[in-house]
């Protein structure tokens, strides 16, 4: 892999899949002492606004990266909009693609759900999936299951990149490398069946499985507290929340 700590430019970009373990992939490389990631996903190949800034904007973001480390960058967003891939290629063409991938149904199925919690998605997962090749043409973010067709995404790279220019994980392959004992789940508003698919594939993979419950997860307020409630999903609590 070649150093890019001359130029401030990254070696490495983890593009993809969102909902996939992209997170836990980078926190793992940032422990490394030769490895140097910014904190936050920097968006500067898939946001108009970001890419307009140019490039000494998107160096800048890696100017701290000390000699002889290898540079890295984390945006789930680059897999999915049709046009980062050349944009990468144009301006960091030996770049290294890293992409972590989870079983299609269940990305869907959590990408729903982080829709459905950032308060931008109110329908059923029923309604969403039958309806998605419609809405999807108005908003291509409603592509839950779009964004699940890794072959597509993959594709548009090759048009660029090689598959040696490629690495590709797995959640189950992650686990076993890195010899984890235990994962832990803390989310709120998730089924119950997706928490229970979740262990098993776990546990499958030879670790652990550990759901937090509210003493880990709840800290005392130093204020009145107003409990938001309701019968059932997706319908306002969220927004309620926010506006309370």
């Amino acid at each position: 892999m070649k150093d890019n700590s001359k130029s401030n430019l990254p070696d490495f970009l983890i593009v993809g899949a969102m909902k996939a373990g992209t997170s836990t992939l980078a926190h793992y490389l940032r422990q490394h002492p030769q490895v140097y990631m910014p904190d936050n996903e920097l968006h500067f190949f898939d946001k108009d606004e970001n890419f307009k800034k140019g490039i000494d904007w998107y160096k800048e973001k890696f100017k701290i990266a000390k000699k002889g480390q290898v540079i890295g960058e984390k945006t789930p967003t680059y897999s999915y909009l049709p046009k980062c891939p050349r944009r990468i290629a144009n301006i960091i063409p030996d770049v290294k693609l890293i992409w972590i991938l989870r079983d299609p149904v269940d990305r869907t199925y959590s990408n729903y759900w982080h829709a459905v919690n950032a308060g931008s998605e109110r329908l059923s997962f029923k309604e969403v999936i039958k309806g998605e090749e419609v809405r999807v043409e108005n908003n291509i973010w409603y592509g839950y299951k779009k964004r699940s067709v890794y072959v597509e995404q993959v594709n548009r790279f090759l048009k660029y990149f090689t598959s040696e220019d490629m690495c590709f994980l797995f959640l189950e392959k992650l686990i076993k490398e890195l010899d984890a004992d235990e994962c832990v789940f803390s989310y709120s508003d998730v089924p119950y069946q997706h928490v229970m698919t979740m262990s098993a594939r776990v546990n499958a993979a030879g670790a652990n499985f550990r759901l937090l419950g509210p003493k880990e997860t709840m800290v005392k307020s130093t204020k009145p507290v107003i409990a938001v409630v309701a019968t059932r999903t997706v319908c306002g609590k969220s927004q309620t929340s926010r506006k309370v």
